[in-house]
């Protein structure tokens, strides 16, 4: 059983995101010429297995902005980075 929780994320197209809100946002921020990242992502977490395996993340770098996807609407917040966003976000999963 793992002691700590691991996050693992995968860079990918912005505009291959799955998730219709991310994906939409993607859509704008491109329109506008802002650079924008976007991650496809799975959390371990302490009490054993993998969480989460289909979290989607769009990390906007200029604004220190992360939305994550994981199901229907996505969660925004700050985040100095995607793996720092999503391992925050996946603190509330404990």
């Amino acid at each position: 059983m793992t002691t700590e929780t691991r996050v693992a994320v995968l860079p990918i197209d912005p505009r291959n995101l799955t998730s219709v809100d991310l994906r939409h946002e993607a859509e704008l921020l491109l329109l506008q010429g802002t650079a924008c990242e976007a991650y496809h992502g799975a959390v371990s977490l302490p009490r054993g297995g993998t969480h989460a395996e289909a979290v989607e993340a769009l990390y906007v770098p200029g604004c220190g902005r992360i939305g994550i996807a994981w199901g229907a609407d996505a969660d925004w917040c700050d985040a100095d980075s995607a793996e720092a966003g999503i391992r925050e976000w996946s603190a509330g999963l404990d």
